[in-house]
């Protein structure tokens, strides 16, 4: 199904039809993010290969879609220059800002377990509409993230790393940044409102684990509750 609507996505390009192109792509986005639901991760090794499969298809029709829009979709490799241990060197992130509008304010979007870059597009326009810029980046454990899930320490380098990258840009008003958390990733716009306070004018943890969501007993209990398509 995915294929089938990727070449009428195709088709629809050549004819010129973008408006059309891009929710065909995106349906096949969709149709693919249901085929590697629910997590998946690449840390310490890819988790399943099937569902591996699909994200990586997922991605290069995302990014078909994203070449037609107004504000382009960029799909950047940050160097990852505070690594350490196990983390790996470089940071994929999905960049999109505001067309015509230097140095503008950005928000950080920390996806959850489930949902990851690609599956950001309705927020993205929301945020650009508004003049700001996004930044879509996955939580250590999932996808494409470079954290060591198995260090505790590792998401302050992931940040560290991300934060230096944007000064150094230049396309970004430092001065207002700010972060949204979504699921899981709300523990993480938590922790950075305290980790890296000095540089967010607000943080938004929507629907965040916290307290005892990471503890061993609730996890242990979780696991026998119902969770979609386990």
């Amino acid at each position: 199904m995915a294929d089938a609507l990727t070449t009428k996505g195709d088709e629809a390009a050549a004819a010129g039809d973008a408006r059309a192109a891009s929710a065909l792509y995106l349906r096949a986005c969709a149709v693919l993010r249901i085929a590697r639901f629910p997590y998946i991760s690449s840390f310490p090794e890819v988790s399943c290969a099937v569902k591996w499969r699909a994200w990586e298809d997922q991605k290069k029709t995302y990014a078909k879609a994203g070449q037609l829009w107004e504000c382009l979709l960029e799909d950047v490799e940050i160097p990852h220059t505070h690594a350490s241990g196990a983390d790996r060197e470089s940071i994929p992130v999905y960049v999109r800002v505001p067309k015509g509008k230097e140095k503008c304010p950005v928000v950080i979007l920390m996806t959850g377990l489930d949902g990851y870059r690609p599956d950001n597009t309705v927020r993205c326009d929301e945020f650009l509409q508004r003049g700001w810029g996004s930044l879509v980046v996955e939580i250590p454990g999932t996808a494409d993230c470079p954290a060591d899930s198995a260090d505790p320490t590792s998401p302050d380098r992931l940040w560290d790393s991300i934060f230096k990258w944007m000064a150094n840009d230049g396309r970004f008003n430092m001065s207002k940044v700010m972060v949204w958390g979504l699921s899981s990733g709300g523990y993480y716009a938590i922790r950075i409102a305290h980790t890296h306070k000095d540089k967010l004018v607000g943080s938004v943890a929507q629907g965040a684990g916290c307290h005892h969501f990471f503890d061993k007993e609730w996890l242990e209990k979780a696991d026998g509750h119902e969770y979609p398509f386990q």
